[in-house]
């Protein structure tokens, strides 16, 4: 998440501005944390994906000022961050295969999973057989 925002007017700093703090609130949990910033933006990094999050901002001279209005930010999706569960692999004759999996767990998936990429190494060729599935199960039938 990167955040900016203009210093406060030049007769209201009350001093030269030493940093910025940067106030960030979890919606949901009401979880909050605060970072300083020398200039006027920072990168915020480990945030949770599809969630939504409130900040505020105030300039530290001698003191700090008052913070800033509070604002609402909603982070956009973002990739699974736990692979999918219970995989199975079912043989269906010797060139065929049946593929099964079920999601990851719901507060991992970070979004909408549109598609699912399954690499199938055959050991005998090494040859890596790349598929692309929207859902379970896949039947891959050209392996040698």
């Amino acid at each position: 998440l990167s955040l900016s925002w203009d210093p406060p007017p030049a007769n209201d700093q009350n001093g030269v501005i030493r940093h910025y703090i940067i106030t960030i609130t979890h919606s949901e949990t009401n979880i909050a944390f605060s970072l300083n910033s020398p200039t006027t933006s920072i990168t915020v990094n480990d945030l949770i994906p599809l969630n939504t999050y409130s900040y505020s901002v105030a300039a530290e001279t001698v003191a700090v000022g008052p913070y800033s209005e509070v604002m609402d930010v909603t982070l956009p999706e973002g990739a699974p961050t736990s692979p999918p569960i219970n995989v199975t692999v079912t043989v269906i004759n010797e060139t065929s295969i049946s593929i099964s999996w079920e999601p990851p767990p719901p507060e991992t998936q970070n979004g909408i999973i549109g598609m699912y990429f399954i690499n199938i190494l055959e050991v005998e060729t090494n040859r890596v057989l790349q598929v692309s599935r929207g859902n379970s199960p896949l039947i891959v039938s050209t392996l040698q």
